[in-house]
């Protein structure tokens, strides 16, 4: 039985698919959302937008095909779309950006930057040894950090690269993957992995300045408001594709100083109300929990524990 692509499907409907590209549907199409738009545009399985202060609106995509764009920049405006930027196969990461590029990751083993004025690929630097079953480099978008960009990795590893040229300029050693994204303050990366360890590096050297175990895989966070840090073990997370998900146990909020120095433990042997904890976030000054079913604020006494 001969193979059919998804290209071959494409090129049985070319005037379609022309009418399609790089433009935006107004609002009324039959398949739009059941509230008033502005605009809808065509990107498949699109990661969270961004808009640079200076720059569009930037969406990458979670699609595997070749022919699906890395990077897009639409008008706000109207969703026209001015560029876009396809590359190789694999999922990818959410973007991040500074003000001049935007970056991601993907499975296919590669770390790109793309020109988001010009519209134009920077750079691309492979990262060997990415376990394309592992979620590592495609669950979060890269921390950038003044002229580094750092992700921790299915290698076991936190890397810094150089943002301008995408060279590697440190490996810092981990023992096992990472579920979450690294935080960057004050010249230090805070990064928490799969091996039960919090850790934190020197954001220039990579050096090694504490790590304190805890009591399941660092699954989100950390996040940090004033000097606390506030990170989640423990519960689901999304281990191959969208294919399933495997749970962690304990599940355990911890607050710690930046010092290293943990100030509380929140262990919930029991399901508490609301709902599993999902994940943590610092936004504004508090503290905020996603659980199953809820959504909560924890009181400043948590952070401020001896």
């Amino acid at each position: 039985m001969p193979s059919y692509s998804r290209r071959d499907a494409l090129k049985t409907i070319p005037a379609l698919a022309a009418g399609l590209a790089g433009c935006a549907s107004l609002t009324g199409r039959d398949d739009s959302l059941p509230m008033p738009t502005a605009w809808t545009a065509d990107v498949r399985t699109p990661t969270r937008a961004v808009r640079p202060p200076s720059g569009p609106l930037l969406v990458g995509t979670e699609s595997q095909f070749r022919d699906d764009p890395m990077v897009s920049a639409l008008d706000p405006a109207t969703g026209e779309e001015r560029w876009a930027v396809t590359g190789g196969k694999g999922r990818r990461s959410p973007l991040g950006f500074d003000d001049r590029h935007a970056y991601l990751f993907s499975r296919a083993e590669r770390a790109t930057a793309v020109d988001y004025e010009a519209g134009e690929r920077a750079w691309s630097t492979e990262l060997t040894g990415v376990d394309r079953a592992d979620p590592g480099v495609v669950q979060y978008p890269p921390a950038v950090a003044g002229d580094t960009v750092f992700v921790g990795s299915a290698t076991e590893e936190l890397l810094a690269l150089d943002a301008a040229t995408g060279e590697v300029r440190w490996r810092a050693p981990l023992q096992n993957t990472v579920f979450s994204r690294p935080l960057v303050a004050d010249g230090r990366v805070y990064v928490g992995g799969a091996d039960y360890f919090l850790y934190a590096f020197d954001a220039a050297s990579g050096t090694r300045l504490w790590r304190d175990e805890l009591a399941a895989p660092v699954t989100r966070g950390p996040t940090r408001v004033d000097d606390r840090l506030v990170t989640v073990v423990g519960s689901d997370i999304l281990v191959r594709g969208h294919s399933g998900t495997v749970p962690f146990d304990p599940t355990a909020l911890y607050v710690h100083a930046t010092d290293g120095t943990l100030v509380d433990e929140q262990l919930f042997e029991r399901t508490p109300d609301g709902g599993r904890v999902n994940w943590a976030v610092a936004v504004g000054g508090g503290v905020y929990v996603g659980q199953e079913w809820q959504l909560a604020r924890l009181a400043p006494e948590v952070l401020d524990a001896e």
